[in-house]
């Protein structure tokens, strides 16, 4: 929440993709009080702008899934439609699991620390 706190006060747009928001939704709904959660969500995301999955990332997804392929790299499927996402918006995508979406070529990637500094400094 660091992160978030410190992108809303210096006035930046925070975004995630359709797929990130379907994780989120699933958490809540699996809670054991999801009514709660639902709300907490609901509010939330609200102040997100929702990327969705179009055609261009979709083609960019299958690309890149098809030469991980042929390396022997695997990389989960909703992890790769948000990492394609990102990349035909040209967004970074932050997550604490680097590793795995840095296998996107052409992603950039960071730390949610690494933003935060980022954003302390520009």
């Amino acid at each position: 929440m660091k992160l978030f706190e410190a992108a809303l006060a210096k006035g930046v747009i925070l975004a995630t993709t359709c797929i990130n928001a379907y994780e989120i939704w699933l958490g809540a709904f699996l809670s054991p009080k999801p009514e709660e959660k639902a709300s907490l969500v609901a509010e939330f995301l609200t102040k997100l702008v929702i990327l969705d999955l179009d055609y261009g990332a979709a083609v960019e997804a299958a690309r890149i899934m098809a030469m991980l392929r042929r390396k022997g790299m695997m990389i989960d499927v909703r992890g790769l439609l948000a990492g394609s996402i990102a990349k035909e918006n040209g967004i970074p995508m932050i997550t604490g699991n680097v590793k795995h979406y840095a296998r996107i070529p052409g992603l950039r990637v960071m730390t949610p620390e690494e933003a935060v500094k980022m954003l302390a400094t520009g």
